[in-house]
């Protein structure tokens, strides 16, 4: 079976999904040695990925987000961070992070509100 994607949904990947873990990838790695400040690379970076996760949802559900995927994020979400808390994974848990992942993760569902009234 042939998959074929619009322009649009083709320029929407890239931006709100591929973008968005790039730069966080490059702020996290920091392979050009910049100076980042502490706050922006502790943070940033997961804001990103919780606004591509979000972003990713939304293309595939054609940006009908339903409550049921608020829960299923929200969940992902605090579930994260709780396993790092308990050290399952690595990382270190942390209410802020919780609370940068909705940040995100809400602007991403307004700009796919915005964008598809544009649409409209």
């Amino acid at each position: 079976m042939h998959f074929l994607l619009s322009k649009f949904k083709k320029r929407y990947i890239l931006l709100h999904i591929i973008m968005p873990l790039f730069l966080g990838s490059l702020i996290y790695l920091n392979p050009f040695n910049l100076f980042i400040p502490p706050n922006l690379k502790n943070y940033l970076p997961d804001g990103l990925w919780a606004f591509s996760f979000t972003s990713t949802i939304l293309i595939i559900w054609n940006g009908n987000i339903s409550s049921f995927w608020i829960i299923l994020l929200s969940i992902c979400f605090i579930l994260f961070e709780c396993l790092q808390s308990n050290l399952i994974i690595n990382g270190t848990g942390d209410l802020l992070d919780v609370l940068i992942y909705f940040l995100f993760g809400l602007a991403s569902i307004f700009l796919n509100v915005i964008i598809n009234k544009k649409r409209i």
